[in-house]
């Protein structure tokens, strides 16, 4: 999954391709705008549904199509790259971090970290300060 992200899988970045099935250039935008506002907090695909104006089912198919991942696999991984940012540019403890960044609890966001990164938070913020980055 770290190569996904690498490489502009699921990236805010990349611009939808119009493949048939996948979101319009303005459904991207407003999905993706609606996930940055809300990448501390819980956020419900259909909510991000009704923004686009598709059904939850048809939005998460499309997104999928567009993105590579399920609309919750995205915001995980946005909640994690803002993760990396604090864990890199402050002292704040994991538990903090994790409720920052939107993870009810420090068990769920170092589950999906480790799982995302191939690291644990703490690891990760160790070798983020000891070579000036961390893994990706």
């Amino acid at each position: 999954m770290a190569l996904r992200i690498e490489h502009g899988v699921g990236c805010p970045s990349r611009a939808p391709d119009q493949t048939r099935g996948g979101l319009t250039s303005r459904q991207y935008d407003v999905a993706l705008a609606g996930i940055e506002r809300q990448v501390g907090r819980a956020i419900s695909v259909a909510e991000l549904a009704r923004a686009c104006g598709l059904s939850k089912n048809h939005f998460s198919r499309a997104f999928r199509k567009t993105h590579g991942v399920s609309p919750r696999e995205w915001l995980i991984r946005r909640r994690i790259e803002q993760a990396k940012s604090l864990l890199a540019g402050s002292d704040l403890p994991l538990a903090d971090i994790a409720l920052e960044c939107g993870f009810c609890e420090q068990s769920h966001f170092s589950r999906q970290f480790t799982k995302v990164v191939g690291a644990t938070p703490g690891a990760w913020r160790r070798a983020a300060r000891i070579g000036g980055g961390g893994h990706t």
